[in-house]
Formats: structure tokens, C-alpha cells, sequence
């Protein structure tokens, strides 16, 4: 068992007023429409090509991204004016305490903003230099980074200063995972770098399914993460082509002789990611059951699941190059490490020692 003592949270905490919930749950649905429409833009780019800014995969993008800014805007003013007689100790002071809100609230707007200015920039860019099909250009970077920090403000949102929600938290976990890891392997893959054949995928997985132990102290969330994740692919797998053509031919255009015939985006995700948030699961589960150090038995449950995300050979041939292998479970084992030990700060801190439990907690 990992004792977990702490001082009692505040019943405000404890309760979590409903307009901070109701809040993240929006801003959650908003970075999932982003993820959507970006996923969707990139195949069309790809399949199709004639573009202009107004196409149906750019309003999910954006219309996804007005919500998520809408959200915490709202979020914001309401804790600001709830502050002289409701404070929170989780929430912050911006502008220099004229306002004041939930961390998580602040970093997903700002990332929001950014994103919403770095599309103006996009549009900025089209008219000057034409409509590119290159996602590495500087106004894609820019909304790349800022839907990346939308991402972890939304992941904090569900573990700051309030009673823990598993199934919200792990969801986030999941989409941010979704969004971060192909689409950066994409764009490393446009400027011609292989490291992240080896590196992402065992990065973000060993820390997003530790991070998830860490934070819910229950393993068996570890696999529910990675079965939302699946389930991300599996919908972005068959629906993008098909959203494509229908939206292409509706416009009178066709798709590319030389279109490769499957969504780009979940390509580079993992097919078998459930099978390593069950061996994560399992592993941390009998770990538990011995009494032996937690983050030492996450580094252990990570580097045995490293290797697995690779069965698919979506990224890497393990049969022709098996010399990986070490390699994976090393890496995996540092990251995996390393994600326990982030879901140990970001975890609240609670009255009640518990530890790491295999059936259902919370």
C-alpha cells in the first residue's frame, strides 16, 4: 500500500462548485471538435488538396476552439466574481488579481486565444504565399503549440483543487494523448526526422499511463485510458476518408489517383495500446499486492509495455529490428518513472491514506 497522508481539503474544494465542472466539460468537448477538424484537415490536404479558409474541417477546428475560449472565459468571470466570498486556494491571480480563476481555466484560454490569433496569422499566410500543403509551415506551428497547451490546461482542470474524477480525467488523458502523439510524429515526419519512429510513442504512453495511476490510484483506469484512446482511432480510422470523399465529391471534386487510401492521423497512433494499459495494469496491480515502492513497480510496468506498441508495425518493424527491444524497455521504464512521479505532484492531496488500488476506488 502507498500511504498518501495530507492535510483535508476545504468542503468548497471537496464539492467543487457545478460551473467549474460544467466548464471543463465543454472545454473538453471543444479540443475534441479541434482534434476532429484537424485530423480531417490534414487528410483533405493530403487526398484532396484545393483548399480555402472557410472549409468545413477548418469551422470544426475553429468553432471548436471558440468554445473551448468561450468556456473558460465564462469559467473565469464567474470564479472572479465568487472570489471575496467563495475563495479557492486553487485558483489564481491574472492581470494582477483584477480577476481570478482555476489554473487549468487559465492555461486552456490563453492557449484558446493563442490559437485564435495564430489563425488569423494562417489566414494571413494563405492570402500572401497561397494555400500550402505543408503542415510545418510557422502559422501551423503556432496552432499546433497552442492546441497543445489547451490540451494540459483541460488535463489539470479534472486533478486541481477539487474530489478527483477518474473517467473525466482520463478521457482528457486520453484525446491529449490522441492529438500529441501523431500529430507531432506527423510533423517531425515532414521535416524528415526518424527519431520519432523509436521515441514518441513510448514517451507519451509510458507517462500519460502512469500519470493516470499516479493521479487516480486505481491501475485498472490505466487500461480504461487506453480503450478511449482506441476507441479515438478506431473512429478516426474509418470516419476521416469517408467525411473526406463525401465532403469532396459534394463540391465537385475527387480524390487523388495517388491518395494512399487510409486516415494519416490514427495511422501513427497504436493499435494495440489496450494490450499495454493491460499489461500496465496487471503489472501495477500485483506490484501492489508484494508492497513494494510504487514508482518503482511503474518504471517495471512501463518498460513491459513499451515494446507492445509496436506489434502493429504502424511506426516500427519490431521482427526486422529486434535489437529495439532493450531500447524500448529502457526508455519506456524512464518514462514510465517519470509519469508517476508528475501524477504524484498533480494528485490532490487527500485525508485519507489509500493506495494503489486494483478494483474500482474513488
Amino acid at each position: 500500500m502507498i500511504a498518501d497522508p495530507a492535510p483535508p481539503l476545504s468542503p468548497f474544494v471537496l464539492t467543487r462548485p457545478r460551473f467549474e465542472r460544467v466548464g471543463a466539460l465543454l472545454t473538453l468537448l471543444g479540443i475534441m471538435l479541434s482534434f476532429f477538424g484537424l485530423s480531417w484537415d490534414i487528410q483533405w490536404h493530403a487526398d484532396v488538396g484545393p483548399d480555402t479558409f472557410w472549409t468545413l474541417p477548418h469551422l470544426f477546428v475553429y468553432s471548436g476552439s471558440t468554445l473551448t475560449g468561450l468556456a473558460c472565459l465564462t469559467v473565469s468571470l464567474i470564479s472572479s466574481s465568487r472570489f471575496r466570498t467563495h475563495a479557492d486556494p486553487s485558483w489564481i491571480p491574472v492581470l494582477g488579481g483584477r480577476f481570478h480563476a482555476p489554473t487549468g481555466f487559465v492555461i486552456t484560454g490563453l492557449g484558446a486565444l493563442s490559437f485564435l490569433l495564430f489563425g488569423l496569422f494562417d489566414q494571413w499566410w494563405h492570402t500572401k504565399y497561397g494555400f500550402d500543403v505543408t503542415l510545418n509551415s510557422p502559422p501551423h506551428i503556432g496552432l499546433l503549440v497552442s492546441l497543445l497547451a489547451c490540451m494540459g490546461g483541460t488535463t489539470l482542470m479534472f486533478v486541481q483543487g477539487q474530489r478527483i474524477r477518474p473517467l473525466e480525467f482520463s478521457v482528457s488523458v486520453a484525446v491529449s494523448l490522441g492529438f500529441a502523439l501523431p500529430v507531432l510524429t506527423f510533423l517531425l515526419l515532414e521535416m524528415h526526422q526518424n527519431v520519432q519512429f523509436v521515441v514518441f510513442p513510448v514517451l507519451f504512453f509510458s507517462v500519460a499511463m502512469l500519470l493516470v495511476a499516479a493521479v487516480t490510484r486505481t491501475v485498472w483506469w490505466v487500461l480504461a485510458m487506453t480503450l478511449v484512446f482506441a476507441a479515438f482511432r478506431t473512429f478516426h480510422w474509418y470516419g476521416i476518408p469517408l467525411f473526406d470523399q463525401l465532403y469532396a465529391h459534394s463540391l465537385g471534386y475527387e480524390v487523388r489517383p495517388d491518395a494512399r487510401g487510409f486516415a494519416y492521423i490514427p495511422f501513427l497512433m497504436p493499435m494495440f495500446a489496450p494490450l499495454a494499459g493491460l499489461t500496465v495494469s496487471a503489472v501495477l496491480a500485483g506490484w501492489q499486492k508484494l508492497g513494494w515502492h510504487a514508482a518503482t513497480g511503474a518504471a517495471t510496468a512501463a518498460g513491459l509495455a513499451a515494446p507492445l506498441l509496436y506489434l502493429d508495425g504502424s511506426t516500427v518493424h519490431l521482427a526486422q529490428t529486434p535489437a529495439l527491444i532493450p531500447l524500448l524497455m529502457v526508455l519506456g521504464a524512464a518514462f514510465g518513472w517519470v509519469g508517476w512521479q508528475l501524477g504524484t505532484v498533480l494528485r490532490p492531496r487527500r485525508t485519507v491514506p489509500d493506495g494503489l488500488q486494483a478494483s474500482s476506488g474513488q
